[in-house]
């Protein structure tokens, strides 16, 4: 059984070359984001929409509810697997994903210009740079995990990173690229928070509700948690007390926004629950149509963190309740974790509650760490991708 699931897994490899060599249309380009509309993927397809008419975008859905999203918005979008899905993949020039190749039908795009837009930043060992764990395996180089994860070791083209920085001390080892495939341009997704007027982004009645409900108060906090490998329900013993943290928000006129990675177990029941001044937000929403509104970020090792921050005069709170063991079950930071923050630190439920009593207490987040991470920012992410590729013609 697992020779033949070998043979399989080469024969699609070999399939992929033969496709490899269907010509190209130059105007078709691809975008996808591992099943949902977000992330870098679909801020730069809307910038594309809206400001180059010439190109043909086209977003590839993996999953019928995604693909109903974007038609009921009016955009150009194929189920991977339908007949206009594949026939795009097959001529595409280029093709954009915020995940992996996987995002397509991979088969299909290796001959395409594939250009990774990828979805974090941050302090964590990613991809080759894996020294152990549950999906290391994956990245040891041996034939075995070439061929049965070959997805991963085909190189992207190119790469977008957020700043020299992060291409030097995490993407080039991490993906096993050389400096002319890194592109230090930003982040479409962070452009958008900075300029939303380019994209045009037409946002849903529930989004638009919410937003407003935010907008009424004094302060405003988010809290993201990264996701644990062990997959653990940390949410429930780390914030025992909801209503506690209710009252405080309350007696501030201060409003609590909660959004777990949508792999964290165990919160159903507490999200049903109808509290004054919480608000459990929809574990597959797009946080860039809200990052704008908050006053504060409350996250421990999540990369949302240094998106947040791109923005001026913000406060963080960085809560790293299981920082030894996290070190223990997860990977040791490529880049040492305390170098990297900026902002106030607790290490439990009571020192949260405590320095939310007093808003005024939190620090704000030090320009010098967005400037690492983010160097100068312009806004112009998305016309220097877009000039890019259309130069690379």
């Amino acid at each position: 059984m697992a020779l033949f699931k070998l043979f399989k897994k080469a024969s699609r490899i070999l399939l992929s070359k033969v496709y490899s060599y269907i010509p190209k249309k130059e105007n078709i380009w691809l975008f996808g984001s591992g099943g949902t509309f977000c992330d870098n993927s679909k801020y730069l397809y809307l910038y594309i929409i809206n400001n180059h008419k010439s190109i043909n975008a086209i977003w590839i859905a993996k999953n019928r509810d995604e693909l109903k999203i974007l038609k009921e918005k009016g955009y150009k979008a194929y189920h991977k697997y339908s007949c206009q899905g594949i026939l795009s993949q097959l001529i595409a020039d280029k093709v954009f994903y915020s995940n992996y190749i996987r995002d397509f039908w991979w088969i299909l795009i290796i001959g395409s210009t594939k250009v990774n837009l990828w979805h974090g930043i941050g302090v964590k060992r990613i991809e080759f740079n894996l020294k152990d764990g549950p999906i290391a395996h994956i990245f040891n180089g041996s034939l075995k995990s070439k061929i049965m994860y070959y997805p991963h070791y085909v190189k992207p083209d190119y790469m977008l990173s957020s700043s020299e920085y992060i291409s030097t001390n995490v993407f080039k080892d991490a993906f096993r690229l050389e400096d002319n495939q890194l592109l230090n341009y930003g982040y479409p997704r962070c452009e958008y928070l900075l300029s939303p007027e380019k994209f045009n982004n037409k946002l849903s009645t529930k989004i638009l509700s919410n937003r407003e409900i935010i907008k009424k108060y004094r302060h405003t906090y988010l809290y993201v948690p990264t996701w644990r490998s062990t997959n653990k329900n940390f949410f429930s013993e780390i914030f025992y007390d909801l209503d506690l943290l209710n009252e405080v928000c309350k007696k501030n006129n201060d409003f609590f926004c909660i959004k777990l990675h949508f792999n964290t177990p165990g919160i159903e029941e507490l999200a049903q629950k109808d509290f004054s001044n919480l608000l459990f937000l929809d574990r597959k929403t797009d946080l860039y149509e809200y990052l704008d509104l908050f006053s504060c970020i409350i996250t421990d090792y999540s990369s949302i963190y240094y998106d947040f921050i791109i923005q001026k005069n913000k406060k963080a709170i960085l809560f790293p309740f299981d920082y030894s063991e996290y070190l223990q079950n997860e990977q040791s930071p490529i880049i040492p974790y305390y170098e990297s923050i900026s902002g106030s630190v607790v290490h439990s439920f009571k020192e949260l509650t405590v320095l939310l009593e007093d808003y005024d207490k939190i620090e704000f987040v030090s320009p010098d760490i967005a400037k690492i991470f983010w160097g100068e920012v312009d806004k112009k992410s998305c016309s220097r991708i877009v000039s890019k590729m259309v130069k690379k013609d």
